[in-house]
């Protein structure tokens, strides 16, 4: 690949970074200064971000960090993407579920490979993304099984003699 086409990809994939917006802030993640590293390696792109705090809401930084991944798979010649967020509570959650994600140009060339892929992985990282699935499951159970609320008390009647 030309110094020319990198360039040219380069720029196409920072235009689709600057679409993403941090949805707490209102802002693009390029405007924020998320983005730590670009590596364009052929049609992978690695990207290295952080988010606004270590504690940013987790839903926001797994909708950052999928909408990075996905948006860059529509880039002409990008095939893998894999987004590194960093300084997070929990950036090896996101990066597990992000990085797992289908990718449709890898499961049009190689099914085999694209099932892989999206198995989830086995070991200390899996069972606490397993727990954590467990855990929101049974506490949603919990709440649609709950008796409902008493009725509320009977209000003075109006119609009774005085």
């Amino acid at each position: 690949m030309s110094q020319q086409e990198i360039k040219q990809k380069r720029v196409k994939i920072f235009d689709e970074l600057s679409k993403i917006v941090d949805p707490e802030i209102d802002m693009s993640i390029v405007e924020l200064e998320l983005i730590d590293e670009v590596d364009i390696s052929d049609s992978d792109v690695r990207v290295d971000l952080h988010l606004t705090s270590p504690f940013c809401p987790a839903i926001y930084g797994f909708k950052i960090c999928q909408d990075i991944h996905d948006n860059l798979l529509m880039v002409d010649g990008v095939d893998d993407v894999k987004v590194n967020v960093s300084n997070h509570f929990m950036a090896e959650q996101i990066n597990q579920q992000v990085n797992n994600s289908p990718n449709p140009k890898k499961a049009a060339g190689d099914s085999q490979g694209a099932s892989q892929a999206s198995e989830p992985a086995k070991g200390a990282e899996g069972s606490d993304s397993a727990s954590l699935s467990t855990s929101t499951t049974a506490s949603t159970s919990q709440l649609g099984s709950s008796p409902p609320p008493p009725p509320p008390p009977p209000s003075p009647s109006t119609d009774a003699p005085q």
